[in-house]
């Protein structure tokens, strides 16, 4: 069932991508053009327009994902805390890190920049590191590979970091994680 869920989350989320919904309408309005559709012409014209517009104007998509990411407070732990869990989703592709030598970071980066934070502040306690590739064509490195090489790259000693190699997004990264902490699963 994991993998048909992350299947169908990777295809409903390539349609939902504003730049691949503006390219398919332009796709349909090349055709409508090439078959002499008229009256679909215009139509798609103005949802493309449309579409352009709202996505370029109004930053719908970030005010939706703003919502989901402050829905929670960040709390700082009244305790020392028993170890760090970063979730991948932090790295660009492994095929950049090839080419260049570089670990690339994306707009998630600050999960990387918080755990180097982290880890100063408790340099006694292990970290986690939750993540394979949640890309279709991956590169020959995981995220956890490249994960390790950013560590290592800002100084980090590499035996206190535990890496999770097999998630593919986010509901993977707590089962595996879960696995390999040893917690029994609720039945």
């Amino acid at each position: 069932m994991q993998h048909l869920y992350f299947i169908a989350s990777k295809i409903i989320g390539f349609f939902l991508d504003p730049l691949h919904i503006i390219s398919g309408l332009m796709m349909l309005l090349t055709a409508s053009i090439f078959l002499g559709a008229r009256r679909w012409m215009k139509i798609l014209a103005g949802l493309s327009f449309l579409t352009i517009g709202i996505v370029g104007a109004v930053p719908l998509w970030n005010k939706s994902l703003l919502a989901l990411e402050t829905q929670y407070a960040v709390e700082t732990p009244s305790t020392t805390p028993a170890g760090i869990i970063v979730l991948g989703g932090a790295l660009g592709s492994g095929f950049i890190a090839e080419t260049h030598g570089v670990v690339p970071l994306n707009s998630a980066a600050e999960r990387m920049t918080t755990a180097l934070e982290l880890m100063a502040q408790h340099p006694d306690r292990p970290l986690i590191f939750s993540g394979f590739s949640g890309r279709f064509i991956r590169s020959d490195q995981s995220e956890s590979d490249l994960a390790l090489q950013f560590f290592k790259a800002h100084g980090i000693e590499t035996q206190r970091i535990l890496l999770e190699n097999q998630s593919r997004n986010t509901l993977e990264n707590a089962i595996y994680t879960q696995e390999l902490l040893g917690f029994a699963g609720e039945g």
